[in-house]
């Protein structure tokens, strides 16, 4: 990231200046909108523990409370996919299957995106930072053929809240506290784009200021109570259209012998 624009983040954060902080964002937005990273580091026990707890959909499709089900969707899709490429080596699909789920996991991108945002604001004397609290949206994972080559896009949200140490301080008293609001809510966004045929992959975060009027979860809208409950996602419904948005076929019977 350009070190002016970690400089004047520093600066506006420690002078209690949001109003241009917010400024900076819009004006720069694409900088802070893909920020590098790594490749997500992550053993596969741990992703599947991760996913677990986690909401996911697939190519639209929603998975609330059943990994199994997600898990044995993926593999289907990517195995038909790799019968429908060039390279159809063995343990290619496993080897697909198994990098989209580690790059699921929100242990990685929860990591990531919490140590940049820490170091980008240097939120370690005067301020917290700490999840905000709200649901989080599912993990979205695009899996797709183009040009004889298998991509996947894997996208994981996290919100969290900047909170002011005097703020903290000042609310808190005797055996009765007040919660404070976050000084600054933000948004973060990890985003991985892998071409599985060429090996070649991207990751990046995006990280955004929430408006102010942002204290109820946004990101509620989805109603995931009935959902939990579900044997199957209810888009494997008898007519569901899993690919077709970019194939002539729904391989969905597949999912459901």
């Amino acid at each position: 990231m350009n070190a002016m624009l970690i400089t004047a983040v520093q600066k506006y954060c420690s002078l209690n200046d949001r109003e241009r902080l917010q400024r900076l964002f819009t004006e720069y937005k694409e900088h802070f909108a893909a920020i590098p990273l790594g490749a997500s580091e992550v053993s596969d026990t741990q992703a599947i523990n991760d996913l677990v707890r986690e909401r996911i959909t697939l190519n639209n499709v929603d998975f609330f409370g059943n990994t199994q089900h997600f898990i044995k969707a993926l593999r289907k899709v990517v195995n038909i996919f790799v019968e429908m490429s060039p390279n159809k080596s063995p343990n290619r699909a496993k080897e697909i299957t198994d990098k989209i789920l580690r790059q699921s996991s929100r242990t990685t991108s929860g990591c990531d995106s919490y140590f940049t945002v820490q170091q980008l604001f240097s939120a370690e004397e005067n301020y917290l930072l700490k999840p905000r609290g709200f649901a989080l949206p599912p993990i979205n994972i695009e899996v797709y053929l183009l040009d004889g080559c298998i991509h996947s896009k894997v996208t994981c949200t996290n919100l969290y809240g900047l909170y002011s140490m005097t703020d903290i301080n000042s609310t808190s008293y005797g055996s009765v506290s007040k919660k404070p609001h976050a000084w600054l809510s933000l948004d973060t966004t990890v985003v991985e784009s892998t071409n599985h045929s060429t090996q070649h992959s991207y990751r990046v975060l995006s990280i955004m200021i929430s408006p102010e009027s942002d204290q109820s979860n946004r990101f509620s809208n989805l109603n995931g109570s009935d959902l939990m409950n579900d044997k199957q996602p209810r888009s494997l419904a008898k007519g569901s259209t899993f690919l077709k948005k970019k194939y002539s076929f729904s391989p969905w019977k597949l999912f459901l012998m």
